[in-house]
């Protein structure tokens, strides 16, 4: 099933083909994953989008801790960023 993009996804997808060093691929999304997310409204698509940010941003810090035992966490924060935005 070919789902057309919708604006806002065109637009992302155009933000991460502007980023330095992005390497292209096909996202698929399963068909009835975007059925679902059709039925939300903005607000809760974004609840779940801020949801996924904030999982993602807390196993990166854990993963730093982990890997770097012996740093404070203002360290292991300030190399998570470095990482979400690509400067390491």
């Amino acid at each position: 099933m070919n789902v057309p993009l919708s604006k806002i996804d065109r637009m992302m997808r155009d933000l991460r083909a502007s980023q330095p060093g992005h390497v292209p691929c096909i996202e698929m999304m399963d068909p009835m994953m975007a059925q679902v997310l059709r039925k939300k409204t903005p607000a809760e698509r974004l609840a779940i989008a801020w949801g996924l940010w904030e999982f993602a941003r807390d196993t990166l810090r854990r993963t730093v801790a982990a890997q770097h035992p012996e740093w404070t966490e203002d360290q292991i924060k300030r190399e998570a960023v470095q990482r979400l935005v690509h400067e390491s």
